[in-house]
């Protein structure tokens, strides 16, 4: 069944849309300076928050070694693991802990 936006998600919509038009293309700036930008909080996901709850771990990788950003739940019944999008570019492991808080108190 095919429903009609409302007027919040149109809204909401234009908003982003505003934003990314006032913001460099990503293809148009250099990894480091989008990783910047993100890092200041100058993108269209805003400040970045980190979550108290959250333990930064260092585990040895091929050629370095490799962070990871781990939320322990209280109680949990399942694990989840989240590898962020980005082409190995963009992100870092500490830019989405509100969302992967959230998941790792429901799993």
């Amino acid at each position: 069944m095919f429903t009609t936006a409302t007027e919040e998600t149109v809204s909401f919509n234009a908003e982003i849309e505003a934003a990314l038009a006032s913001m460099p293309h990503l293809t148009s700036v250099t990894p480091e300076v989008a990783r910047a930008s993100r890092e200041a909080g100058q993108s269209i996901f805003g400040l970045l928050q980190r979550s108290p709850r959250a333990e930064s771990l260092m585990i040895p990788g091929p050629d370095r070694d490799l962070q990871l950003r781990v939320f322990r739940a209280p109680n949990p019944k399942g694990v989840y693991l989240h590898i962020h999008g980005g082409g190995w570019v963009l992100g870092a492991s500490d830019h989405q802990d509100p969302r992967l808080e959230a998941l790792s108190e429901a799993a």
